[in-house]
């Protein structure tokens, strides 16, 4: 079952164009971008926002091993990560930065 929502999508849905337009204008938090400010403008990307502290990568795992993370729910990456980290500190007999 997907989640709900708490916008009234069926409300928005049966607007026209020019309402939404009409009422996006009428709010001052969501004004239209001058011509200067557009010239401006820089265009960003997903990456200008992650941590520049990982790397990404493209790495090949056994399909139970994703699996099983997985099942464990959001953030399986990280919690691979971390397991990657633990063997390395085990290894090095290292305490973890």
């Amino acid at each position: 079952m997907p989640n709900p929502t708490k916008s009234d999508l069926s409300r928005v849905r049966a607007m026209s164009d020019a309402d939404i337009e009409r009422i996006a204008l009428e709010d001052p938090d969501a004004q239209p971008m001058t011509d200067e400010e557009l010239a401006q403008a820089k265009r960003m990307r997903l990456d200008d926002f992650l941590p520049t502290t990982k790397a990404k990568v493209c790495l090949r795992l056994d399909q139970d091993v994703v699996t099983w993370f997985r099942a464990r729910g959001r953030g399986y990456q990280t919690k691979i990560n971390a397991a990657l980290r633990a063997f390395i500190d085990s290894q090095e007999h290292r305490p973890r930065p």
